[in-house]
């Protein structure tokens, strides 16, 4: 049946896929949405890649998968729903093996994947850089930056802002292995995204869940830019390997449950819930 184009749109689940459909809902959907406001179709990033470029083909595809997906949740059948999550699952799949099967996977592992296989320049709206700072009491300073379409934090405090202002603080490293001096690490985080992903690590070296309390802000200051939520993602379940993934989205509806296929509109999410595992951020710039 035609589902109503203007109500927010759940995702199949074809077996252990909530990790991926709760992923749509919380990124791909507001950075494609943030790229088809710029007036970006798929070719402008698939046609800017060089024809030796690593993976890709892999690449072309991947950035095709993901249209497909945003397309299908505008409107259409729930047939087009199913095809588009089948296509991109699959494709993820054969770019990235450790996601082949049906168990359960990480939702966060599951976004570094499907970014790590699109175009470089398609990836600016949820990109930044996180400028790692080494200094030696012996032999100085050295700098390197990694770019980043999610920022990982670790649970520190209980507030993302306490756990944002830990992450930049500096750091005793071991000695250095090249004169045996005092070293520290200072990352300072750089660019501003319009879509800024951050997930908390919940999860410990043995894969057990922690389950603090950790307060997300409606609103948040990040590189003297303000951004508002746009979504949490919850991770339902005591490990890694198992459980239930859900999202909660701000649509034009308000707040809005996605759990696969069933979506519930008008709920809020509560802000503090110990099982919230990643959020997005929408600059109130764009």
């Amino acid at each position: 049946a035609d589902a109503n184009p203007e109500s927010p749109l759940g995702v199949p689940n074809l077996g252990n896929s909530c990790w991926l459909n709760s992923l749509i809902q919380l990124a791909v959907r507001p950075f494609v949405a943030h790229l088809r406001q710029l007036g970006t179709g798929p070719e402008i990033f698939t046609n800017s890649l060089d024809e030796d470029e690593e993976d890709r083909t892999q690449k072309v595809t991947m950035c095709q998968k993901v249209y497909e997906m945003y397309d299908a949740l505008k409107g259409g059948s729930d047939t087009r729903r199913h095809t588009a999550v089948h296509g991109l699952r699959a494709h993820l799949q054969q770019c990235v093996h450790t996601l082949r099967g049906r168990g359960q996977q990480d939702a966060h592992e599951g976004w570094v994947a499907l970014t790590s296989y699109l175009p470089r320049d398609m990836l600016g709206p949820v990109t930044l850089e996180v400028n790692m700072q080494t200094t030696c009491a012996g032999c100085g300073a050295r700098e390197k930056a990694t770019p980043y379409a999610c920022l990982t934090i670790p649970i520190v405090a209980n507030t993302l802002e306490l756990c944002l202002s830990s992450y930049v603080q500096p750091q005793q490293l071991d000695e250095c292995e090249r004169c045996s001096g005092t070293m520290t690490e200072t990352p300072t985080l750089q660019g501003s995204p319009a879509v800024l992903v951050m997930n908390l690590v919940r999860f410990n070296a043995r894969r057990q869940k922690l389950t603090t309390r950790v307060g997300i802000p409606l609103e948040l200051t990040y590189a003297q830019q303000d951004y508002v939520l746009c979504g949490v993602l919850l991770h339902l379940g005591p490990t890694i390997n198992s459980g239930h993934y859900v999202s909660f989205n701000r649509t034009r509806h308000g707040w809005t449950e996605f759990s696969d296929a069933e979506v519930v509109p008008n709920v809020c999410p509560d802000l503090s819930d110990p099982n919230i595992y990643m959020v997005a951020y929408q600059s109130s710039a764009t």
